[in-house]
């Protein structure tokens, strides 16, 4: 569908909206190394892609439970306590939080994001959605302009 010509579409322009995380972002490359690093100053036993996924598990599980409106960041503090609390481990979750935030920009791009995205775009309006927040840092894409609290090209 995504390739068929707006005629094939009922002649509306195709809108194609596209989740940052996960979807275009290799997360758990990109968040197990940083958790990795992480837990290697907090000297943690649960280290890399065991504290990522421990982590990116309770922090989906309190965003599909989520009853009223949380943050993100807020919600994906809950879940570091969540897993540290688990494995019986103490460590500045602030510190650890703000690290793991700030390093979203140098998390890879899934391999076919870069051509892929573009092309995409070249047929199609392109928004890009995320349940980050706006306090929640996010990366500079080449060729990405801001448009109010979504990216598009």
């Amino acid at each position: 569908m995504l390739n068929a010509p707006p005629e094939r579409c009922g002649g509306a322009p195709v809108n194609v909206t596209l989740d940052v995380f996960s979807a275009l972002i290799d997360s758990r490359t990109g968040g197990s190394r940083v958790c990795d690093q992480i837990a290697g100053r907090q000297r943690w036993a649960l280290r890399g892609q065991a504290l990522y996924r421990a982590w990116d598990r309770e922090h989906k599980r309190l965003q599909r439970e989520c009853v009223r409106w949380e943050s993100f960041a807020a919600l994906g503090r809950r879940a570091l306590v969540h897993v540290l609390d688990e494995h019986r481990l103490r460590g500045d979750v602030d510190a650890a939080m703000t690290e793991l935030w700030a390093s979203l920009a140098d998390w890879p791009l899934w391999p076919d994001v870069a051509r892929g995205v573009p092309h995409l775009a070249g047929a199609h309006r392109v928004g890009l959605l995320s349940s980050a927040t706006s306090t929640t840092p996010c990366w500079p894409a080449p060729g990405w302009r801001r448009c109010h609290s979504c990216r598009t090209w």
